[in-house]
């Protein structure tokens, strides 16, 4: 099972770990800078940014924003060693039951 781990800023312990891996999975141009995710944290009460893990550690992160009526997934990513291996699935499977949500669309898959 997939634990999500609630960052509060970027100075969390586990922070670096997930900018590390968001900035791999990510073009500069589609990710906020460390100053941009540090002004986010801090003036932003819906914006959540969460490590998820598991029994072997760390396996990726989720980064998202609660409104009244949905949830925004602003980026999701998986480890590279651990991807295909249905833990992304397991893990949005946990989310949507989470917040009650309507079974999501099929992914639009981006290459960049």
């Amino acid at each position: 099972m997939i634990q999500k781990i609630k960052l509060e800023n970027i100075y969390d312990p586990g922070f670096e770990e997930v900018y590390d891996l968001y900035t791999s999975s990510f073009p500069s141009y589609a990710r906020r800078t460390w100053a941009d995710l540090a002004i986010v944290f801090s003036k932003k009460q819906n914006f959540n940014c969460c490590s998820l893990h598991n029994e072997t550690g760390f396996v990726g992160f989720i980064c998202y924003w609660e409104f009244e009526k949905f949830v925004y997934i602003e980026h999701f990513a998986i480890h590279p060693d651990l991807r295909n291996k249905g833990l992304g699935t397991e893990f949005m499977k946990a989310f949507v039951k989470e917040y009650d949500l309507p079974e999501p669309l099929p992914p639009v898959i981006t290459k960049y």
